[in-house]
């Protein structure tokens, strides 16, 4: 069974297998292995794969699939821009029945699945997801495997709807009855409940203590916030600004 996306550039994303189910990967295991970095990657992925290059992830000049066996993460093969790689011609110590043993990865690698909920770019990487797989490696040992829920996402449906309440919501009384120009509060909201209601946030680029206060009373007040997830944690940060036009006179 193959769990693949097919969204944007998820066609450069690394595979995982595990238990008979492929995934594609939130980032690329590979580049914990130092021998990948600079020149040492020029003679199999080719001149233009330089730090800068190998560094962003919608430019990674390969594929790597890997493996979960017998509670150990492998690495199954790497496809360069023209052909496979010779896997023990690289990693002869580390090879064996085909596969290479990943004693280097010492983190948490992601794999997204499920239904697609929200998405702020082109890439696999700026998506999220129903699920993820949680795999907890320890110097290429699968220490645990835990399923997140990001399933309490509430993605932005309609942003202009949005703009309506936050105009609808500003209190006049609480600004400068004399003030007749139109000013830009940016708020940004940190953390936000399952339910959208927002629990704390920041004046990115404010006004003066008027404005900013009546900016944040504004963002806490909207009972539908958009609420992004992650890892099965709330993930994002929204950076929005708070309009005040000229005083409705009326």
């Amino acid at each position: 069974m193959i769990l693949l996306f097919g969204l944007g550039n998820t066609s450069r994303a690394d595979k995982i297998i595990h238990n008979g189910v492929t995934y594609e990967l939130y980032g690329y295991p590979l580049q914990f292995n130092s021998r990948f970095t600079g020149w040492k990657i020029k003679p199999i992925f080719g001149e233009d794969a330089n730090d800068k290059v190998f560094a962003a992830f919608d430019a990674v000049p390969y594929n790597c699939t890997w493996i979960v066996q017998n509670n150990h993460l492998y690495l199954q093969s790497i496809r360069g821009k023209n052909a496979a790689v010779d896997l023990q011609a690289i990693f002869s110590e580390n090879f064996d029945n085909g596969l290479v043993l990943a004693d280097w990865i010492d983190t948490i690698l992601y794999a997204p699945y499920g239904k697609m909920l929200c998405s702020w770019g082109v890439s696999l990487f700026e998506s999220t997801f129903e699920y993820e797989l949680a795999f907890k490696i320890s110097k290429g040992e699968v220490l645990s495997v835990e399923k997140c829920d990001n399933t309490k996402t509430k993605p932005l449906k309609d942003d202009r709807h949005l703009q309506v309440l936050i105009q609808n919501n500003i209190n006049w009384e609480n600004l400068p009855k004399s003030d007749s120009i139109k000013r830009k509060v940016y708020v940004q909201v940190l953390s936000a409940d399952s339910l959208g209601k927002i629990d704390s946030v920041r004046i990115v680029k404010g006004v003066n203590t008027s404005y900013d206060r009546e900016a944040i009373r504004v963002v806490k007040s909207i009972p539908d916030w958009p609420v992004i997830y992650r890892h099965g944690k709330v993930f994002s940060l929204w950076t929005h600004p708070i309009n005040f036009g000229k005083r409705d006179k009326n």
